[in-house]
């Protein structure tokens, strides 16, 4: 007998009890997923969109390395020897700052309202506005102006479905349990295994640039999600990578070596702790640091086209939406929301001392023969201790065999028997 879409979806009651099994699965069944995981990601290599970077056991090359590390990591509660605390998806942006998403249909509004007015304005001292262009004029503006104005209501927090949301947390890169833990709102929380954490690129622009790229951070799909799929509608698990969440300034991932960076940022933090991740000290001193999450405070770094065009426009754009009013009436919304703590089991692990003995916490360490650095069009390249060029030894085919052509198109591997960077 077939089940009505009321009978699969999953009562209160059972999505609670399975959302607090999460961090008991994760510990009793830490390989979960693993092999339909690997499955998956040997298809997307297959993609042009996709390119995998090495394993967790390779390190970038030392010369390339967080050099600058422009990330400021002060903040002891966020960023210390247990853990760092990364912003969301849904938390980038926030900081009592409207997003950016909501603010530009607004910015489609108040452009499509200053048009109208001044077409209403130049009937009017032409004397040609009757009521029949007046309602026309009217009709054009809800049509241009009055659409986008709904999208930024109901995806701003002054929309009644806000006042209800969950708010989220962040995300914790738990170096003592070697555990990623996922605010997914309110109490729930997804625990991922960090020794299964894979680095992709994604090429979102078409195969031959390297511009319009990021860093996605892949693992085997949490036990949760699938249990859940299991009471939806089509009744079984989604069978697609799951993406683990970062708060990078996005700025910073749009070429390869920001993206290589930022992904030797949060491996060699779980490897070696904070000391490994310490902030370029000449940054530091010019206050041109930044917190994950945030814009930089200087736009220097971005080029003189940026600074000289692109941002006046983004602060002409701030303007026009009421810019600094806007968001902290944006602030006050979300203050309203429940603010988000971390599950108790959470805290416990991410404690002094915490009793981790039941996971895999054992750091995983980079190979000391082995590396790879950015090399222009074919992505990167493995060397060795010295800087040369590695192939036929050191591993290195292993790692080659499973390797994918970079998907620029526009210069040859730098090895015949390498097939790209994966």
């Amino acid at each position: 007998m077939t089940r009505s879409r009321k009978e699969l979806g999953a009562s209160p009651g059972q999505q609670r009890s399975i959302w607090e099994q999460s961090l008991e699965r994760a510990r009793r069944h830490p390989d979960y997923g693993l092999a339909d995981f690997l499955a998956l990601l040997k298809e997307e290599k297959k993609k042009k969109t996709f390119a995998a970077l090495p394993p967790l056991d390779v390190a970038l090359w030392p010369e390339d390395a967080l050099k600058p590390n422009d990330l400021d990591i002060e903040n002891s509660r966020l960023f210390n020897e247990r853990y760092i605390e990364l912003p969301t998806v849904e938390t980038v942006g926030g900081n009592g700052k409207l997003h950016w998403l909501p603010r530009l249909f607004l910015l489609f509004h108040n452009l499509a309202l200053l048009l109208f007015l001044g077409l209403y304005v130049a009937a009017f001292v032409d004397e040609k506005l009757d009521v029949w262009s007046a309602i026309g004029l009217f009709a054009g503006y809800l049509c241009a102006g009055g659409i986008p104005f709904l999208f930024f209501y109901f995806l701003s927090p002054f929309s009644p479905m806000m006042r209800h949301a969950e708010k989220k947390g962040s995300a914790r890169y738990n170096r003592q349990a070697q555990l990623v833990h996922i605010s997914c709102g309110g109490d729930k929380v997804l625990h991922v295994p960090w020794r299964h954490v894979r680095a992709l690129v994604e090429f979102s622009v078409m195969p031959g640039s390297l511009g319009g790229t990021g860093l996605v951070l892949t693992a085997p799909r949490p036990w949760v999600l699938d249990e859940l799929d299991r009471f939806s509608p089509r009744g079984k698990p989604q069978k697609e990578l799951f993406s683990l969440p970062y708060g990078f300034w996005t700025g910073g991932d749009r070429s390869i070596p920001g993206i290589l960076r930022r992904w030797e940022f949060i491996r060699r933090y779980m490897e070696k702790g904070l000391e490994a991740i310490q902030p370029d000290p000449d940054l530091k001193k010019g206050g041109l640091l930044y917190s994950p999450g945030a814009e930089p405070t200087s736009t220097r770094e971005l080029g003189h086209v940026y600074a000289l065009v692109f941002h006046p426009l983004e602060r002409l754009g701030y303007f026009l939406t009421f810019g600094a009013w806007l968001d902290r009436q944006a602030a006050v919304a979300e203050e309203a929301l429940d603010g988000f703590e971390w599950p108790e089991e959470v805290e416990e692990l991410c404690a002094p001392g915490a009793d981790v003995a039941a996971f895999n916490h054992q750091p995983i360490p980079a190979r000391t023969d082995i590396y790879y650095r950015f090399a222009g069009f074919n992505g990167y390249e493995y060397v060795d201790s010295r800087g040369q060029p590695a192939s036929g030894r050191h591993g290195i085919d292993e790692l080659m065999a499973e390797a994918k052509e970079w998907p620029s198109g526009k210069a040859k591997p730098v090895k015949d028997d390498w097939e790209g960077a994966g």
